[in-house]
Formats: structure tokens, C-alpha cells, sequence
């Protein structure tokens, strides 16, 4: 059984700090360890420092043998085979590693067997869109209506060794449900406040898809980085990510505002409009 947080009446989530009852030793809870249970009938808790949390600061052991990161399946001398790196950061300032025993990779071979995937070789490949004959792209459909999410390099479909595809039903439920973490994560990191749902920023997605600044249609299916990809502003960034702060604008229009106020959005436009007058050059 699960112990509830006594200060919220629910689970305790990742980052939450110890109840205001317990003595406060500044640790944050990381997980639930399910398989291990006290003698109260309750799950062991696991409470990490706020340092594993902040990935900003770790960096990655390279390969000594290339100079570069270790490579998915990596075998060691030892032969232990590397997996991941994690998110937690070591007191030596690099990323957790994950490594497995022979025997644990072939447990997790059968386990991948089991439900249809398995890991990739040399001969693995990625099926191809057969309306364009090129690699399927973020948003692209099926013929199930389904869009394109991405490849995952490490697993294949069993039969035709292939790559495994991640396919989405709904496009703004994914970009709501993708904003919704970043920003929590975010806010956390930042130390701002935080009220978003993920049903509060589908009601305000624009109805006719254009940025409301630039008057540019916003795609569901452009990625992050694209200029008419949606993206969540905050209109006063000190004020966080809460409700009636926060507008879905084009990513062109973002990264112009960035975190400038309007009064110095409002200069910039004025000198470069005089500028311009000056120079004879249109606008």
C-alpha cells in the first residue's frame, strides 16, 4: 500500500517535499519502491537530494575507448552491456548510468519477444512513409487517421525488423499534454507558480489555428522548433505558468518576445521604424 501525503490528501509525486509533520531534512521524494513493503504494510518511499532532479548540472562519462558517449548496447570487457543514461546526477557530477549483466539483457530480450519488439541490429531499418517513399515525419498520417510521434531506435517489430513507430490519435492532445510537463518542470526548476491543466490549455487553443500576433496559421503537425509550430507564452513571465497568464502564439512569435516586456517590445519596433524612415528602406 501506498502512503498518502498528508498535506495534500493524495500520492506523493515526484519533487514533493517531506509532509509539514516530518522532520525537514530538505530531500524530495523521488518514488514509491512497490516491491518493498515496511513492516506498517506500507511501500518503502524513496527521498533523494534536490540535486538529482537538476540534469542542467550533470554531464555525460564518455566511451574511453571512443572519446564520445556510450552507444546504446555498448559491451564492456566485463561484459555488462549499457543501456541509458539517467536523469539523477551522481556526486561526481555525471549522469546515473544503466548497465545490464548478460543474463539481465537476456531477460530483457525475452521481455521485448513477449510483446512483439525487440532490440534492433545492424540490419534494422525504418519503414518508409509509402505516400512519399521517404522516412515518416512528425504528423504524418496512416490510413487508421492515426499522426506520427516518432521512431524508437531501440526496439523493432519482431517480424519485419523494422523500427518500432509511436502513432498519436489526437494532435492538440499531444501538444497540450507535451506543454503541460514542460511547463510543470519548468516552473519547478524556475520556482514559479504553476496552475495549467492539460484541459484548461486545449480550451484555449486558438479555434481557427493562427498565432493571434502574426496572424500565421499555427501546425499541429510542425515540430518544436518550427516557426508556425504552436507554442505556450507567459504574458508576464515573473507572474508563471497560471491561468490567465498564459496564450498559445506561434513559435516565430515567442522567440521575438522571448522574455521582453512591452515597453520594450514597443522601442525596438519604434527605432527600427524610425531607422528605416530615415534610410528610405520599407519596413
Amino acid at each position: 500500500m501506498k502512503r498518502i501525503n498528508p498535506d495534500t490528501n493524495e500520492l506523493f509525486k515526484k519533487r514533493d517535499s517531506r509532509p509539514s509533520t516530518e522532520k525537514q531534512d530538505g530531500k524530495l521524494f523521488d518514488k514509491y519502491r512497490a516491491s518493498e513493503i515496511k513492516k506498517d504494510g506500507y511501500c518503502v518511499e524513496v527521498w533523494v537530494n534536490p540535486s538529482k532532479f537538476d540534469s542542467s548540472k550533470g554531464v555525460k562519462r564518455l566511451n574511453p575507448d571512443t572519446g564520445k558517449p556510450f552507444e546504446r548496447h555498448y559491451i564492456r570487457e566485463d561484459g555488462m552491456r549499457f543501456m541509458s543514461y539517467q536523469k539523477t546526477v551522481n556526486s561526481d557530477g555525471y549522469f546515473a548510468e544503466q548497465w545490464y549483466t548478460p543474463e539481465a539483457y537476456e531477460n530483457y530480450v525475452k521481455a521485448k519477444d513477449n510483446y512483439g519488439a525487440s532490440p534492433p541490429d545492424e540490419k534494422t531499418k525504418k519503414r518508409l512513409n509509402p505516400k512519399t517513399g521517404k522516412e515518416f515525419e512528425f504528423g504524418d498520417q496512416n490510413e487508421k487517421g492515426q499522426y506520427f510521434l516518432r521512431y524508437h531506435g531501440h526496439r523493432r517489430y519482431k517480424e519485419k525488423n523494422f523500427y518500432h513507430e509511436e502513432w498519436i490519435d489526437d494532435l492538440l492532445d499531444y501538444k497540450c499534454r507535451e506543454a503541460f510537463y514542460n511547463c510543470s518542470a519548468r516552473a519547478k526548476r524556475r520556482n514559479l507558480k504553476f496552475n495549467l491543466t492539460q484541459e484548461y490549455l486545449k480550451e484555449i487553443f486558438p479555434k481557427d489555428d493562427k498565432c493571434p500576433i502574426l496572424g500565421i496559421d499555427i501546425s499541429r503537425k510542425s515540430g518544436a522548433n518550427a516557426d508556425d509550430s504552436p507554442s505556450l507564452d507567459r504574458m508576464i513571465p515573473s507572474k508563471g505558468y497560471v491561468k490567465g497568464n498564459v496564450i498559445w502564439i506561434s513559435n516565430r512569435a515567442n522567440r521575438i518576445k522571448s522574455d521582453s516586456t512591452v515597453e520594450e517590445l514597443i522601442k525596438i519596433g519604434n527605432f527600427y521604424e524610425e531607422l528605416f524612415k530615415k534610410k528610405g528602406t520599407p519596413a
